[in-house]
């Protein structure tokens, strides 16, 4: 029983002996650089050097006599061998289990994309025979990228019809826009927009702080920041990006009226403040509101009523938001006005009416309608146009009424309606009103051209102050002369020098030139010459 004993004992031993006793398992590698890790490289397109390290456990060893264990470390970077390392041969009368190994290196790195790889292999050797091999590999892919290459910029081309204005970059001081520069992430900058600059189109640009239409920075054509100063903390993020410093034109809108035939005078207000037209002394931010009011007026007595603005819109008072320089035009049609009309009878009763007016001041009055309207009975007719005249007739006789005072009689409505040929318009309804009875029709009835006129020269008012009327009938044809003197016989005025039908006639005398007195007025004519005095009273 013994020598069994004895006997296992010995065969245990040489089964030890001849089987080594080692740790199982494959070497377990850490490294940086991280996968994936994006790494900036120097300014100018120049790469960087950067640190690889790397640790390694469960690296086996085993115990084995007449054997020695290690293991083996090499870096690859691109495929290339950059570093090796061979662990000391180690005797194998113990058991070493779990070795570890670290290590770094520094090495330069062009801008691109690389590999970095780390093998290491463990090992039982005797007798020149690898027994036992474990290995294990880790390749790591990294990027060595531009540091941030920025853009600043304005919104605008400057005089040269090239280049953008200037902008102010901390540090480097206020370069030609656009302007791209490098900068490391984690440094800091501050971005200034300069302002005012003028524009290849003339405008002057201003960063503009105000409610509308603000000035703003923007980033790759997005709102950024709202101040002038823009501070950036730069990343990689903002690598290729364009800061755009948005500034705003200064428009000078041009408000006007526009009169058919006449032009653009007049008056106009701009922002609640009157004008005479055309004015362009406003300074307006693009986009922010400036209001035009359009204005009825009276220009050499023809009266303008607003129809529309250049852009159709009706409105009198309208807002308006210039992009750019532009005009405002506000469009009017004019009538006649009878505002120096006085449209009056004769005071001859019991005779055919006679309706007497002062000529319209504006030569482009060529023609006037007589109307008439009739109420009889109560009963209104309805207008009617009973005669047009020349300009140059300022009477005009219906002989189908004569004139009354008796208020049993038919009321009879009468207008003058100049009419304006420039814009073929006629002035609004202006009726005066007399008494009259319509006359009766005869075989022996005179015609209104029939009757026979009387030479006269008046002229109402008088005293006046300083126009005054001058009425005149001639009862041949043949040249008329009027003229106007002083009281120590010296002429002030010619009014009337030309040939005259039979007829009666008013011209318009203004005197606001001249002092208060007394003055003498005559007109000579075929087989009539008179002289009278008027009084202007200032």
């Amino acid at each position: 029983m013994r020598k069994y004993f004895i006997l296992s004992f010995i065969i245990s031993v040489i089964f030890f002996l001849s089987n080594p006793v080692h740790a199982e398992g494959v070497p377990q590698i850490s490294l940086s650089p991280a996968n994936g890790s994006v790494i900036e490289g120097g300014l100018s397109g120049y790469g960087k050097t950067i640190n690889i390290s790397y640790s390694i456990s469960n690296l086996e060893s085993c115990w084995w006599q007449g054997a020695w264990t290690g293991f083996e470390v090499w870096v690859l970077v691109d495929g290339n061998v950059v570093s090796y390392y061979r662990d000391p041969q180690r005797p194998a009368f113990f058991t070493y289990y779990g070795l570890t190994h670290s290590s770094s290196l520094n090495f330069y790195l062009s801008q691109g994309t690389h590999t970095i790889q780390v093998n290491a292999k463990s090992f039982e050797v005797k007798y020149d025979v690898y027994l036992d091999i474990d290995q294990s590999s880790t390749t790591n892919t990294i990027q060595i990228v531009h540091p941030p290459q920025i853009t600043v910029d304005n919104n605008f081309t400057d005089v040269s019809g090239v280049t953008h204005g200037l902008v102010a970059v901390s540090g480097r001081g206020t370069p030609t826009a656009p302007y791209s520069f490098e900068i490391n992430s984690g440094q800091s900058v501050t971005f200034t927009a300069i302002s005012p600059q003028t524009s290849n189109a003339g405008y002057n640009m201003t960063w503009h702080n105000g409610n509308t239409n603000p000035s703003i920075w923007e980033r790759n054509g997005t709102y950024f920041y709202p101040s002038q100063s823009m501070p950036l903390a730069v990343t990689q993020d903002h690598n290729l990006a364009i800061f755009e410093a948005n500034l705003r034109k200064i428009c000078k809108p041009n408000f006007q009226n526009s009169f058919i035939g006449v032009g653009n005078g007049g008056v106009i207000k701009v922002n609640n403040t009157q004008y005479n037209s055309p004015t362009s002394q406003f300074d307006v931010v693009e986009l922010n509101p400036i209001s035009g009011t359009a204005l009825w007026q009276v220009i050499n007595e023809i009266g303008y009523s607003f129809q529309q603005w250049n852009d159709e819109s009706t409105t009198a008072t309208k807002t308006f938001n210039p992009n750019s320089t532009q005009t405002y035009t506000a469009y009017y049609t004019g009538k006649p006005l009878t505002t120096n009309r006085a449209l009056h009878t004769g005071t001859v009763y019991n005779q055919p009416i006679v309706l007497y007016w002062n000529e319209h001041p504006n030569t482009n009055v060529t023609q006037y309608q007589i109307w008439r309207r009739v109420k009889h009975n109560g009963v209104m007719s309805d207008p009617q146009i009973i005669a047009t005249v020349n300009r140059g007739t300022t009477s005009y006789v219906d002989g189908e009424y004569n004139l009354t005072r008796n208020y049993s009689n038919d009321l009879l409505y009468y207008d003058v309606r100049p009419y304006y040929s420039t814009e073929s318009t006629y002035s609004d309804p202006n009726w005066l009103a007399v008494y009259g009875v319509l006359m009766p029709k005869t075989s022996d009835s005179t015609s209104v051209t029939e009757m026979e006129l009387e030479n006269s020269l008046s002229n109402f008012p008088n005293p006046f102050n300083p126009t005054t009327n001058i009425k005149y009938s001639i009862k041949e044809s043949g040249q008329v002369s009027i003229k106007v003197f002083d009281l120590i016989g010296q002429q002030i005025a010619e009014l009337v020098n030309e040939q005259k039908a039979a007829g009666s006639y008013s011209v318009f005398f203004d005197a606001s030139h001249l002092p208060s007195g007394v003055y003498i007025y005559t007109i000579n004519s075929s087989n009539f010459v008179q002289t009278r005095k008027m009084l202007m009273m200032k």
